[in-house]
Parts: structure tokens; sequence; C-alpha cells
């Protein structure tokens, strides 16, 4: 009887060990559900771990509750590769509708500050929450890939009346977290990306740009002066100095080559380097500035002083740019609220339709802005290509 017993015993301990495994399974893997399309209702069953829900477009929405929960799920057909997760915990059921919309479609561009950070939409999308109770605690995850361009550093935000405001986050490897606590009935959120200050961008890219350029020129200093030389045939009224005087001078040798060594230095950065006074250098920037050696340009908030060689490579960025009052005032609008569009900046700046468009296509040409059809509407977005500017004066 006894090798019986042991026998019973051990294939009921088995068959229990099954059981477990395979509900241990199961809650790890979560419930799979293949939507045939972009929209499902269901019921997620309190304690049943994640709900995995697999829309077309490859968008995935994975769901949890401590409580029964029925919802109403949409993915507008236009996205592809979002992957969300959404955890619940409250004190009854709830009856939920979560949809997930293009960001162009239903907000203007618009940068999100905090401190002296700027952030921007660049997910592309946004989840709007409708649910017949106050939800207690609520946790939203978005997984970080380049697919969704969600990335280190993205933030979740709250649409609040009339503006996003960003919200606390945490981050893991893998995703872009955040919790509210006390969920409102009907909220939108989505999830911003740090923005690159596009002039700063300018400022570099003008200035990498004047680097690369005298960089494919291989001049030495010494040759650089026996260039200087042959060219300058008379001698400019303003002074009385022949050119060697101005090339022999000890502090102008020494402003020419810091302006070889570093194209594109800025004032500040020479008074440094010199331990000249200001006036002193100022005169002795006029002497190399009038004898053609040296030239200027304001770059952003910075003058900027260049070798000048058989071409002036600054003049690559387009003087005409640098004049217009009302170019740049729609440049700085368009890189305000990136996805911007004639007829907004048009009512805000209180210009014609017809001088938007004649200064928006003059900075189309000189590669400054990009264009996205969305709609009927020609959104204007920052070019961050800047060194395409370059391209057909350095042929």
């Amino acid at each position: 009887m006894k090798p019986q017993k042991t026998l019973l015993k051990t294939s009921i301990f088995f068959v229990i060990l099954i059981i477990l495994f395979s509900n241990i399974q199961t809650v790890f893997a979560g419930r799979p559900v293949q939507v045939n399309g972009y929209m499902k209702q269901d019921r997620v069953a309190g304690g049943e771990g994640w709900v995995n829900y697999s829309f077309f477009g490859d968008n995935h929405l994975n769901i949890m509750s401590n409580v029964n929960l029925d919802v109403d799920l949409r993915f507008n057909a236009q996205l592809q590769n979002r992957q969300i997760s959404i955890s619940i915990n409250n004190s009854e059921s709830a009856a939920l509708t979560i949809d997930t919309e293009p960001y162009a479609e239903h907000f203007q561009q618009q940068q999100v500050k905090q401190a002296r950070n700027r952030y921007r939409n660049l997910w592309g999308s946004f989840i709007r929450i409708q649910t017949n109770v106050s939800i207690d605690a609520i946790q939203f995850s978005v997984t970080k890939n380049n697919s969704q361009s969600v990335g280190e550093g993205n933030k979740w935000a709250l649409y609040s009346s009339t503006e996003w405001e960003l919200i606390e986050t945490t981050e893991s490897d893998d995703s872009v977290n955040t919790t509210i606590v006390s969920l409102p009935t009907e909220v939108y959120l989505s999830v911003f990306a740090p923005s690159i200050s596009y002039t700063w961008i300018i400022v570099v890219g003008s200035i990498v740009g004047i680097v690369i350029i005298s960089f494919t020129i291989l001049m030495s200093k010494t040759e650089y002066r026996e260039f200087i030389r042959n060219r300058i045939r008379t001698q400019p009224a303003k002074y009385t100095l022949s050119i060697e005087d101005v090339l022999e001078n000890e502090n102008r040798s020494k402003i020419i080559d810091f302006i070889l060594d570093s194209p594109g230095i800025h004032f500040n950065e020479l008074l440094r380097e010199t331990d000249l006074s200001p006036g002193n250098l100022v005169w002795h920037l006029d002497v190399l500035e009038t004898y053609h050696i040296i030239g200027k340009k304001n770059v952003g908030q910075y003058l900027v002083y260049f070798p000048l060689y058989d071409y002036n490579p600054m003049s690559n960025i387009d003087i005409k740019l640098a004049k217009s009052d009302t170019t740049l005032q729609i440049l700085n609008m368009i890189e305000e609220y990136p996805g911007t569009y004639g007829s907004e900046i048009a009512n805000k700046l209180d210009l014609d339709h017809k001088t938007v468009k004649y200064h928006i296509e003059k900075l189309k040409e000189i590669n400054m802005i990009e264009t996205k059809k969305v709609g009927r509407k020609n959104l204007l977005y920052p070019h961050l290509g800047i060194n395409d500017v370059y391209k057909d004066r350095k042929k």
C-alpha cells in the first residue's frame, strides 16, 4: 500500500507544479489580444495581469488593473509603431475610453518651457482618456525607441485649458513613465522631447561651416601672409601703413594667427587671447579689415572674424537675411513655434499674406526652413542642415 500512496502523492505534487507553472507563465506573458483593425472593446478583469492589445500599424497598448475595467480602445489609422502601457489602481470598477490620435491634427506645435529647458512634441501623438469615475492612481509608460521618436530626457505632459504642462516623469532603461493621482474624468497626455535652440544651431553651424571651409583651403600662416602681400597692390587712404607694417606688427600678427587658427572667433575671445585693451584691439582689427586681411560678420549675438582668402566664406550666409527684419521675424516665429503655417504667421505678425509667402520662399531658397504638408496646410519647420546653405557658393 505504501508504494501506491507514495506514487499517488508524487503524482498530485507534479500536477500541482504543472498548474502553478502554467499560471506563472500566464502572468508573465499576459493575455494577448490580436485586434483586427484599430478599435477594440473589451473587459479587463481585476488582477488578471497585463492584457496586451496588438492593433494594425504595429501599435501596442498594454493594460493592467486591480479592478474590473470596461475599455473602449481606439488608435487613429495614421499612427504606427506606438507602444503604450497603462497600469490602473482604483477602489471601484470603471469604464474607460482610450483614444490615441495624431498630435498635429488637434494641436499647434508649441515649445513647452521648464526652467531653462525647452521641449517640443516629436512623438507625434497624444492620448485622450475618458472615464466614468475618477481614477485613484494611473501609470503611463511609453517605450523608448527611434520609430516613435521617444528617447532619453523625454517628459510626459498634460494638456490644461490652453497649453501643455510638463509633469513629473521617471525613466527606466527602456521606457518613459509618469503616475497621476486622482485622474480627472477626461485628460489629454503626450510625450515631449528636449528641444535644441535653432538660433544656437545656426550660430554654431555657421561657425563650424567657416572652420570646415577654412580647413579645406590648405594654406599655412606664412603662405597666407605671402598671399596678402601679393593681393594688396595699393595702400588704403585711411592709413599710411605699408602692407609690411601691417603684417609685421607684433599685436596684429598675433591677431592674424588667432583668426587663422580659429576662423569664426568672436571679439571677446580675441580680447581674452590677445590680452589687449578693448580700444587697442578694435584699432588693430580695423586696420586688418581696411587692408582686407580679415573680415567680420554678426552671427546671432556674436561678432565673429575670419580670414579673407580669394572669397569670403561668411558671404555664404545670405546677407539679405541679416538685413531683413521681416525675414528674421518670420524665422524667429518658425523657430519658436515649429509646425506653424503662413496664415497664422500673417495674423500674429500683422503682415499681408503675400508678404509672408515671399519671405517664406526666400527662407526656403537658402535652406533655413522646410515644409511638411498635413491636410491642406503646409507646416513650417526650421532646417537643421545649416551647412546646406554653403553648398552652391562653395562650388
